[in-house]
């Protein structure tokens, strides 16, 4: 992805200033609002806790070359890591998901009809354009879009699917996640674009495909790290090669522990499959 949006992202580097000792960790701003305290509550007893100050993703690259930080966390929407002798892996990912009413029988999307049925002046209003049957075939859509500062699901959506076009403007923009789900739970014409995989009653993902070419998608962790799934941003631990290994196992056991996990998908960002923070986590231990 080279949209301009993805410009403007602060990143986070941890700084010492209680303890020389602390480690000091980067990461992006959009963790600000819980990184702190998920990051006091996955430390274990008796281990020092990680500082946090914020900064952009080239100085937070510079600190860790410099050996000013110790670990980053930035976004990286095109995977293309930082030049530098740094070792690194995902640790989670923010999403695009596109949600309907669990009586909708459309099953999968593409992100050109997705243009069509988000954007101003949009061909695609019925639910027959897209796959629906029956008395869907007429049924007319209701889209609804999650817009909120501390996540990028629009912003995802924008640079994927919808190629400069503007938004419909009968689109109803809500701010709170779990109320547009319920919401949508009581719409059966709803089609939504929320920042989470985590759907609530009565409601489901749509799998999505690139084109009519492609395989269409489901939003699981495994298809988003693979990078099936294409509405998604990837967050990536980065950190110098000759980084202390007993610094390194502390911070890697911290960021992939089931307490971080859980802080992440509480906060609408998609931490790695189990299995995968579990094998990171037995990397990590065995580093030490």
């Amino acid at each position: 992805m080279k949209t301009p949006f993805f410009s403007v992202f602060a990143l986070l580097v941890l700084v010492p200033v209680i303890s020389a000792t602390s480690p000091r960790v980067a990461s992006s701003d959009l963790f600000e609002g819980f990184l702190g305290s998920a990051l006091r509550l996955s430390t274990p007893e008796g281990t020092e806790v990680p500082e946090i100050r914020f900064m952009g993703s080239g100085p937070a690259i510079a600190a860790l070359t410099a050996g000013e930080a110790d670990v980053a966390i930035i976004a990286l929407p095109d995977e293309r890591m930082p030049a530098g002798d740094f070792a690194f892996g995902p640790l989670a990912y923010q999403v695009a998901v596109v949600v309907v009413h669990d009586s909708n029988p459309v099953q999968s999307i593409r992100l050109d009809q997705l243009r069509e049925v988000f954007g101003e002046g949009g061909s695609i209003e019925e639910w027959g354009r897209v796959g629906g049957t029956g008395t869907w075939v007429s049924r007319r859509m209701n889209t609804y879009v999650l817009r909120r500062a501390d996540v990028l699901a629009l912003e995802l959506f924008r640079a994927h699917a919808m190629s400069d076009r503007p938004l419909r403007a009968t689109t109803r923009f809500r701010e709170n996640t779990q109320g547009l789900l319920r919401e949508i739970s009581e719409d059966n014409a709803a089609i939504a674009l929320v920042p989470t995989t985590r759907m609530g009653s009565r409601t489901r993902a749509l799998f999505i495909a690139r084109d009519a070419q492609s395989q269409p998608f489901s939003p699981s962790a495994d298809n988003v790290m693979i990078g099936d799934y294409p509405l998604r941003l990837p967050f990536y631990v980065v950190y110098r090669r000759d980084l202390d290994a007993e610094r390194r196992s502390q911070i890697l056991r911290i960021l992939y522990s089931d307490a971080m996990a859980q802080a992440l998908e509480e906060n609408d960002v998609l931490p790695l499959p189990n299995r995968e923070r579990r094998d990171r986590l037995m990397q990590a231990e065995m580093a030490r």
